[in-house]
């Protein structure tokens, strides 16, 4: 917590004026420094006044925003005991999933939500982190976190699409998304609302949290969000989080079929979507319901996502986006009038999981091959460019070395092992660096300055060949030249340089073939 107290007069005529209550540093779990400087004020004041103050009459702040404002997207329908059917895992086809995996406790799924009952029978022995001084209600999140990776084949309850998934829960800001990712959560479930506005300061949370390997699930909206299904809705919105709409049991995206007024958010934004009208949730301890929301749309993707990462740790993030859009159930022609703004369609939780346990996370696709100009100038690179930032990569050559690099190789086939810790991969490269290779005929010429002689060259080694004669010729051969001194220096396609120096005699020396120097 920041003193309430300024050192800059305008500021602090501010903070008293608006009744600033609180200032706090609201990045203080990142690790960018640039992050780490960015403060709120909290106030008894109307948000756009203390911004309109700040901005007109200090100086002292780089940039100013209004803060997020959080709020769930939860919106209750009817309630009860007892289900007669799971339509939502049916549809997602879990079951399919878990014959692939059901998921390991060493995967661990982060919630953040306002609170959590973790005395519930669902949750009881999942959880790995609460913070047990948070007060706030419990009903939502509880919902949320059972619907990701509640205990399953317990007897009790419902099943959780998460299934043997590990759970950390946290509270409902970005400080704690930041935590729940350098905690060692794979995938972050956000299933709530921060506003309507781009703000670069959370962008710039989200990209650190996506940098550092954890996989960020959002709510897209419940249609009324934001002032209207059609909008932008954060963070859903941000780059780098995977946002997530809503369908109902025949994949329509209209909870009433026919009526436009009933659907959930449909834009641009918009990565996937996932059950999220009327579907089997638990608020508490044996209180089962059902429910509306994507923020229970949500959970079914990063329960889902959560099987993949045990069927194969070695995904990145672009890797796991990439596999929920191409195994996704293409929503348009059932869904015409939202065509496009569906994202990639219904979550397959069944062909992704498929899909992801055969999925290579490690593939030497980029190399350079240099040819060198002697027998032994050989180069190979592995360009680490192309592979997962956030893993070591290490390389086992089959002439012992292990860089990256070879240099000054001589010819032959060098084969290498790269491993990155999860996965491994071979290539063998074939270094060919033959120097040029040339002879010559030559005939001579038949008088005194007669140009009558010529040099005939053959060339071998690297091809696209370039000459330059020391006449000014850039020909291959001479032809009708007058007894003299000859160099050519050829080029190959590699750039490199090869010289050869020739004499065409007259008929008075004598017919005869000299090659007088070649480098």
């Amino acid at each position: 917590m920041v003193p309430l107290t300024s050192k800059d007069i305008a500021l602090e005529a501010v903070m008293t004026k608006n009744k600033v209550k609180k200032v706090e540093y609201v990045f203080s779990n990142s690790r960018n420094p640039e992050l780490q400087k960015v403060v709120q004020l909290s106030c008894d004041c109307n948000a756009e006044n203390l911004y309109a103050d700040i901005v007109n009459k200090t100086k002292v702040a780089k940039e100013v925003f209004v803060a997020p404002t959080y709020q769930l997207l939860h919106t209750p329908n009817d309630y009860s005991t007892a289900f007669e059917n799971d339509y939502a895992l049916t549809l997602i086809n879990a079951q399919d999933a878990w014959d692939v995996t059901k998921g390991s406790s060493s995967v661990v799924l982060g919630i953040t939500d306002q609170n959590f009952n973790v005395s519930h029978e669902e949750l009881s022995g999942k959880v790995l982190y609460y913070d047990a001084t948070n007060t706030s209600t419990t009903t939502h999140g509880t919902a949320v976190a059972v619907t990701a990776a509640g205990n399953t084949n317990n007897s009790v309850g419902k099943s959780s699409i998460g299934y043997n998934s590990s759970l950390k829960l946290y509270r409902m800001n970005y400080n704690e998304v930041l935590a729940a990712s350098y905690a060692g959560a794979k995938v972050v479930n956000l299933s709530w609302a921060s506003g309507c506005s781009f703000n670069p300061y959370v962008q710039q949370a989200i990209d650190e949290v996506w940098a550092n390997g954890t996989f960020i699930v959002a709510s897209a909206g419940n249609g009324t969000t934001c002032g209207g299904a059609g909008n932008l809705v954060y963070p859903a919105a941000y780059n780098h989080v995977f946002a997530v709409s809503s369908v109902g049991p025949t994949n329509n995206h209209e909870r009433v079929p026919g009526d436009a007024n009933t659907t959930h958010q449909h834009n641009a934004s918009v990565d996937i979507c996932a059950p999220g009208y009327d579907v089997p949730f638990t608020g508490g301890p044996g209180w089962y319901f059902t429910s509306s929301g994507t923020s229970f749309a949500a959970p079914f993707v990063t329960g889902t996502v959560g099987l993949m990462l045990a069927a194969n740790p070695c995904l990145t993030n672009t890797e796991i986006e990439t596999i929920l859009r191409q195994t996704a159930f293409n929503l348009d022609a059932l869904n015409p009038q939202y065509a496009g703004r569906l994202g990639a369609g219904r979550l397959d939780a069944a062909a992704a999981v498929q899909l992801a346990s055969g999925y290579s996370s490690l593939s030497i696709l980029s190399q350079v091959d240099n040819l060198g100009c002697t027998p032994d100038a050989g180069r190979i690179e592995i360009q680490n460019s192309l592979f997962d930032s956030t893993r070591t990569y290490t390389y086992q050559w089959s002439n012992g070395s292990n860089e990256a690099i070879l240099e000054n190789l001589s010819n032959g086939d060098y084969t290498v092992v790269v491993s990155n810790g999860c996965a491994t991969d071979t290539a063998t490269f074939t270094i060919n660096a033959n120097p040029t290779n040339v002879t010559a005929q030559i005939v001579n010429a038949q008088a005194q300055m007669a140009p009558t002689g010529s040099i005939n060259i053959e060339v071998y080694g690297i091809p696209l060949f370039s000459y330059l004669w020391s006449n000014g010729s850039t020909e291959e051969d001479l032809i009708g030249v007058p007894a003299g001194e000859y160099s050519v220096t050829i080029t190959n396609g590699l750039g490199c340089a090869r010289t050869a120096t020739y004499i065409v005699l007259d008929l008075i020396t004598g017919n005869q073939i000299k090659k007088v120097e070649t480098r």
